[in-house]
């Protein structure tokens, strides 16, 4: 599902984190920092192809990294595309020894390139990101866990929440107990997520 930052950010707030203690902008930074977090223990994948050259180096599809399988694909020959092995990635090419195909074999043909990513952040408020619900869970419980941190280093701001909460009572350690709570639900959703597939070359 597609979420804006400000949608991330209004949850956050229904999260009891959006009055004046925590501006906007560092709420923001949590919902990016979150994001950016998110890989490489929650990822998508991602395919992209190109033409191939004569090689045995090969440009791999734009802002294509951490490949885990290359497979060739001719037009002209019915069936699926065949996966390659014997390559290794670069930053922006790979290289694949030609010598598994014959002489010419892989000039003209399609490449295609499987590999994964984590997500983009977002710059604005309407910029849509395209998180799974198990990752957008996880934005909401990192950026918190960041938001209730910030209350044991800031005691400006942690006088102004401790007194605008409903509970005259809650006090530092219990601010403590919610973190390591939180900390706790991460470790085991960690623990739970899909593995990077293996690597096929």
């Amino acid at each position: 599902m597609t979420y804006t930052r400000a949608d991330l950010r209004n949850e956050l707030k229904d999260a009891h984190l959006g009055s004046t203690y925590w501006s906007d902008a560092k709420l923001n930074y949590y919902i990016a920092t979150a994001i950016g977090g998110l890989y490489p223990t929650w990822w998508k994948r991602k395919v992209g192809t190109t033409t191939a050259g004569a090689g045995p180096l090969q440009t791999k599809p734009s802002n294509a990294s951490n490949i885990y399988e290359i497979a060739i694909h001719d037009a002209a020959a019915p069936g699926r595309p065949r996966w390659l092995r014997g390559w290794s990635e670069g930053s922006t090419d790979a290289y694949i020894p030609v010598t598994q195909l014959g002489a010419g074999a892989i000039t003209g043909k399609t490449l295609v390139w499987s590999y994964t990513t984590g997500w983009d952040i977002p710059g604005d408020d309407v910029t849509g990101v395209d998180l799974t619900a198990e990752a957008k869970e996880v934005v909401i419980l990192k950026a918190k866990e960041m938001a209730l941190q910030a209350l044991l280093t800031d005691h400006l701001i942690q006088e102004k929440y401790l007194a605008q909460q409903v509970r005259p009572l809650i006090n530092e350690q219990e601010i403590m107990s919610a973190i390591d709570s939180i900390h706790q639900t991460l470790q085991m959703k960690a623990q739970l997520a899909m593995k990077l597939p293996e690597v096929q070359r």
